[in-house]
């Protein structure tokens, strides 16, 4: 279990069961206290997540109906910042899956998810629905994962067989060099051709692989920013294999929606958290 504490927020994260670990990174309860709404830009990451609305309500600009979050939903792969307004006092359990952990479980392509917000609940069976249920009938944190646990598990046993997992090692690549890896020197790695690899990560991720690496690159930039602040941003390009300054500026703000002077200037105590680690 991991906390992480700031005035405004608090995040605490668990490991899932052994059997999920292939699927899920891990579990995150996401609580916000404050006397007013919150408005957040969320900045791509490089996971696919399932929320469950436990107290309060949120909103977001790629959900439809009145851009109010389903009180469980998916949230694919974006690829540019999304606005949500988290509610004044609200309490959201979310798994964080590894980047084709959500197709490898239910088997739905996820291009359908990308810079899109869904209903969970609209995807399952009527069976399923009844174990989302269990969750929101118990305030115990424990009994709430011990249901997304089973949910899950119940999932992973009705596949006959479990796609295999080259894409998943792929991202991992993508995310152990930070961004740094090419889509052929990817494609050599796992031993599959740039066309085949560019279709599977499509359909598995939601994005291409060159998209999801730009990502994982802003993601290590944002790292660096909190971790080392002294850092010019003429180092920062040159640690992360940008081939200049003006081209980090232009990736920067193509992912963040503003340039790294901006983020460094306004980043709020929610970025400190979620960009910092």
């Amino acid at each position: 279990m991991t906390n992480l504490n700031l005035p405004l927020v608090t995040i605490t994260s668990y490991a899932p069961s052994d059997v999920l670990r292939p699927f899920v990174d891990r579990y995150s309860v996401y609580e916000f206290n404050d006397v007013v709404d919150i408005i957040q830009n969320l900045i791509p990451s490089n996971l696919q997540n399932v929320g469950f609305t436990l107290e309060g309500k949120m909103y977001s600009n790629i959900f439809l109906h009145n851009h109010e979050v389903s009180r469980s939903y998916v949230m694919g792969q974006i690829t540019s910042p999304v606005i949500v307004c988290y509610g004044k006092k609200i309490k959201i359990l979310v798994i964080h899956f590894h980047a084709s952990g959500m197709f490898r479980l239910f088997g739905i392509p996820m291009q359908q998810f990308t810079n899109r917000g869904m209903d969970f609940e609209s995807l399952l069976n009527p069976e399923d629905r009844k174990l989302v249920d269990h969750i929101f009938d118990t305030n115990l944190l424990e009994n709430q994962m011990g249901w997304i646990e089973i949910l899950l598990q119940k999932r992973l046993a009705s596949i006959k067989q479990t796609p295999p997992a080259y894409i998943q090692i792929a991202s991992q690549f993508v995310l152990y060099t930070h961004g740094k890896m090419k889509v052929q020197e990817l494609a050599y790695k796992i031993n599959m051709s740039e066309r085949t690899l560019q279709r599977h990560f499509s359909q598995q991720v939601g994005i291409k692989p060159k998209t999801f690496a730009g990502i994982a690159r802003i993601k290590r930039t944002m790292q660096l920013i909190e971790q080392k602040p002294k850092l010019n941003w003429k180092d920062l390009a040159y640690t992360l294999d940008y081939t200049d300054q003006s081209h980090f500026i232009h990736e920067f703000k193509k992912f963040a929606g503003k340039t790294p002077s901006e983020y460094y200037r306004d980043r709020r105590d929610f970025e400190h958290i979620l960009y910092g680690q």
